[in-house]
């Protein structure tokens, strides 16, 4: 899930794109990119779940989802269509390898005053 959520972060829009993906080659601090829980991803996916499209799963020892072979499908079609989410699609395809469940856990480490805190 947390993952999901600096995805959801770093492809909103330029600034936050740039940034991220900055981070992600070191080219700027971790400490400028604040995590957010937005409230309608988890909506989405839970609507997702009741779609048969996602199923909730356990992925490196944190709370995931999973595409069932109804969700890959049409997550195909989408893929396909170079007219849907083109820039959003764009975006993950050059930040998603690089953010790697290592990156994710620094990411959720606790900053304050740029210490860093592993709680």
């Amino acid at each position: 899930m947390a993952r999901l959520y600096i995805l959801n972060d770093g492809t909103r829009s330029f600034d936050d794109a740039d940034l991220l993906s900055d981070i992600l080659i070191g080219a700027a601090p971790l400490a400028d990119f604040r995590v957010k829980v937005e409230p309608a991803l988890g909506r989405a996916l839970d609507l997702m779940v009741g779609e048969g499209l996602l199923v909730w799963e356990t992925v490196s020892d944190r709370l995931g989802v999973e595409l069932t072979s109804s969700g890959l499908a049409l997550a195909s079609e989408i893929q396909k269509d170079k007219n849907i989410m083109a820039l959003e699609k764009e975006r993950i395809e050059f930040i998603s390898p690089l953010l790697t469940e290592g990156r994710v856990t620094e990411f959720l480490k606790v900053r304050p005053n740029n210490a860093i805190l592993d709680l």
